[in-house]
């Protein structure tokens, strides 16, 4: 860094006061940022980051809580400045974008309402010209259709498209500091990748500084130029973004890096497969939903969240089940357990029909089939303690009332949690203690199968690795099958055996890991695999160099289009593909896909390539071609 800060912050310390005392944050927190600099701030949860981003925007607010030091911009001191200085600085000058974009908007302003509120609040100009501005910056951050996202709500928008509204929101007065906190944390890594490109395009454009607030240091290695690593409110290590990947000095900076999941490590599963049956079959499965109707469920459109999908499990495999956000891989997950009623087609589990069952035929299953849901801290019971969440399988399932309490701490020991836990409230855990007691709660009853949604999504590098081989110690040591939902194939990787890809409701790809990992036959795996962010900054991506695919939009199930569902947007596409739905294809290596001009396929696996039998499209249709 060159010439004076534009940002400077020195000896900021935030400490709250709590019931069993005061609680420091923020422990002398010292930084500079420069115009036209992206400064990646990295830590895991609680280390104090997102306390430090919060300080500098003043929005701790006043109650318990004690904030000193020095935060300056452009040579002013903020900490402690009168309300209405941090008001005109606050949105115009020093803009915020916050991690969850769902409860940051405000659910009943339109978006672009919310949007030219802020230019309306920090510029002189007619209502007329901020709202025109709003579609502009829409445009600029791209979202499809800005006129028509610009009139609806946040509810109304993917994930992505939130994230993107905020970024325009953010931007909407030229701030000359950005502060991004944590904008990318489970979003699909291809939208991942459309916002980092983006926030790199727009400080190229504007000279903005950055200050990313993030724990995955994959990302930053994409993004930043320099790097503050923090660790118990303080920060241990500053570096530029290659000298802190090529010789990490502090040992929490070597624990992150080391904890980061990669496209070139060793591949997970690689248990054997026990011959015989399949634990869980699914023939031909539909579960179609009705949207935008009436009251009383008339009218509207059909849906199609899953499209005919045919999958088969096998007695203690990891299946991973991989794809954008509205692919259908929740949908199909909770069909296999019966939680959602599937339109159509059969679901067997163990060679037992269960696709009619009742709830009372259900109910007998339930100890075999569990489930852990992605949010933690939303499917634990706020009222509960740990021993009655973790119990209460086991007092359902008929275990005697005096061994409940000894078969928690079983569980909670299986899942590498201290028996002192059993008396906690949700509230008092962290993300990955409470990812570990559902994991445990699901345990309790001994299943055969165990549906995994987006486990590690939103936790810490360090916490989704512990997550990931308690995983692998549980299929050796108890033989239970997996069915690993994921939208990161990197992480993927380290779980499964095979990986199954789905697409707006439909399976484009099946395959043992090894062989989709290195060798993607569908143009849309290989898309996935390109967004995965790579932990290494001589290898960012330039400007241009992401292929095409990454930078659509994964659309809406009830507008699928004729032919190849991927069409839209897949540089290879042909007459054929906007014409004619592809059939699964097998070929020798194991893989399957659906797609007229597979990738990495030779000639010698075309030739001895077979169509699925029970594909409507097996016969009469033109070989695909080798790519």
């Amino acid at each position: 860094m060159t010439g004076e800060p534009l940002l400077s912050v020195r000896d900021l310390t935030v400490a709250f006061a709590t019931e069993n005392g005061s609680v420091r944050a923020a422990d002398g927190v010292s930084l500079d940022l420069a115009a036209g600099e992206i400064l990646a701030l990295v830590g895991e949860s609680g280390s104090g980051k997102s306390v430090t981003a919060l300080s500098i925007m003043g929005l701790l607010g006043s109650r318990n809580v004690e904030v000193g030091g020095s935060v300056r911009f452009d040579g002013g001191e903020l900490l402690g400045a009168p309300v209405t200085e941090l008001q005109r600085v606050r949105g115009a000058e020093v803009a915020m974008i916050f991690q969850d974009p769902l409860s940051a908007l405000n659910p009943v302003m339109r978006i672009g309402d919310q949007i030219a509120e802020q230019i309306l609040a920090h510029e002189d100009v007619a209502e007329g010209q901020a709202a025109d501005r709003a579609v502009a910056l829409l445009r600029r951050v791209g979202i499809p259709r800005p006129e028509a996202r610009a009139r609806g709500y946040a509810h109304e928008l993917s994930g992505g498209m939130r994230q993107r509204s905020m970024i325009a929101m953010a931007l909407s007065c030229k701030p000359r500091v950005l502060i991004a906190d944590e904008p990318t944390t489970a979003l699909d890594v291809t939208v991942q990748a459309q916002i980092l490109d983006l926030i790199r395009e727009l400080r190229d454009e504007t000279g903005a500084a950055v200050l990313f607030v993030t724990h995955d240091l994959a990302v930053v290695a994409e993004l930043a130029d320099r790097v503050a690593v923090m660790d118990a409110g303080r920060i241990v290590e500053q570096a530029t973004v290659e000298q802190l990947f090529d010789s990490p000095g502090h040992p929490r900076t070597r624990a992150l890096l080391e904890a980061v999941p990669r496209l070139d490590g060793p591949l997970g599963g690689g248990l054997a497969t026990p011959p015989g049956e399949p634990l869980l079959e699914l023939e031909h499965l539909e579960v179609r939903f009705r949207s935008g109707g009436g009251v009383l469920g008339r009218g509207g459109t059909e849906v199609r969240a899953v499209d005919d999908v045919t999958l088969a499990l096998a007695p203690g495999e990891a299946l991973g089940l991989v794809g954008e956000s509205g692919c259908g891989k929740t949908t199909l997950a909770r069909a296999a357990l019966r939680l959602i009623d599937p339109s159509s087609g059969s679901i067997r589990f163990a060679g037992r029909d269960i696709t009619s069952a009742g709830r009372r035929e259900l109910a007998s299953l339930r100890g075999e089939l569990q489930i852990v849901f992605q949010d933690p801290k939303g499917s634990l019971n706020p009222r509960k303690r740990v021993r009655e969440i973790v119990g209460l399988p086991l007092r359902m399932g008929g275990t005697a009332a005096g061994a409940i309490d000894a078969r928690v701490l079983e569980l909670l020991a299986a899942v590498r949690l201290a028996p002192e836990l059993a008396a906690r409230w949700p509230h008092e855990l962290s993300g990955g203690q409470a990812q570990r007691v559902g994991i445990a709660r699901a345990l309790a009853r001994e299943p055969r199968l165990l549906v995994l949604d987006e486990p590690v999504s939103a936790l810490d590098v360090t916490v989704q690795a512990q997550v990931v081989d308690l995983l692998a110690d549980l299929r050796r040591d108890l033989g239970i099958a997996l069915l690993f939902v994921a939208h990161d194939l990197s992480v993927v990787r380290q779980v499964s055996d095979r990986v199954a890809v789905m697409y707006l409701g439909k399976l484009v790809e099946l395959g043992p890991a090894e062989a989709l990992y290195a060798r993607p036959a569908h143009p849309y795996t290989a898309t996935l695999l390109e967004a995965v962010p790579v932990p290494d900054p001589h290898a960012r991506p330039r400007s241009g160099e992401r292929p095409v695919e990454t930078a659509g939009d994964a659309g809406v199930p009830a507008t699928q289009p004729a032919g190849c569902v991927f069409h839209p947007r897949c540089a290879h596409a042909t007459e054929i593909c906007r014409a004619v739905e592809p059939p699964l294809t097998h070929y020798p290596d194991g893989r399957v896909a659906a797609c007229h001009h597979p990738r990495n396929v030779t000639p010698d696996e075309l030739s001895a390539a077979t169509r699925s039998p029970d594909s409507p499209l097996g016969a009469g249709v033109d070989a695909p071609a080798a790519a």
